[in-house]
C-alpha cells in the first residue's frame, strides 16, 4: 500500500478492502484479453475468404502477396473455401498489437517466475520438480508452510 502510494499517489485503505471473486476473475480475464490483442501476431496466421466467383478464385491464385494454402468446395454449384496465408513481405501491422507490451508482460512474469523458483531452490528439504511458464510444481515436508 505505501508502495502504491509512493509510485502513484493512491492511498489504499485496508479497511476498505473486501474479498469480491467475481471481480477479481472479471479483472483477470480482461487483464489476460487485453494482453492477448496487444500480443496478437501479424504473420503466419491463415485466412479464408468463401466465394462462388471464379473470376475472384483466379485472382486469388495469381496474387503475389498470398500463398493459397487449399481450396475446398462447399456446394455443388461452386462455391468455395479458399485457405490462404499472406506473405511474410506482404504483412500489415494490426492497429492494436504492441510487441513492446507483449514482451515487458513476458519478461516481468518470467521474473515472477525466477523468483518463486528459487525461494523452493533455498528452503531446505523443497525440491522443485517442474515449472511452466504460469506455475511450479515442488515438493516440500509436511512441517514446512
Amino acid at each position: 500500500m505505501k508502495e502504491c502510494f509512493e509510485m502513484f499517489g493512491i492511498n489504499i485503505e485496508r479497511e476498505k478492502m473486501a474479498a469480491n471473486k467475481g471481480k477479481r476473475t472479471q479483472a483477470k480475464l480482461c487483464l489476460n484479453n487485453l494482453w492477448g490483442r496487444f500480443s496478437l501476431r501479424n504473420f503466419g496466421l491463415s485466412q479464408c475468404k468463401i466465394t462462388d466467383d471464379p473470376s475472384e478464385y483466379v485472382k486469388m491464385c495469381d496474387d503475389p502477396a498470398i500463398t493459397v494454402n487449399h481450396c475446398h468446395e462447399l456446394t455443388e454449384d461452386g462455391t468455395v473455401l479458399i485457405d490462404y496465408i499472406k506473405k511474410k513481405d506482404w504483412v500489415e501491422e494490426h492497429d492494436s498489437s504492441n510487441v513492446i507490451i507483449s514482451l515487458w508482460t513476458t519478461s516481468a512474469a518470467r521474473i515472477h517466475l525466477l523468483h518463486a523458483m528459487q525461494k523452493v531452490v533455498r528452503t531446505p528439504g523443497c525440491q522443485l520438480l517442474y515449472t511452466d511458464t504460469d506455475s511450479l510444481i515442488f515438493s516440500h515436508p509436511t512441517h514446512l508452510n
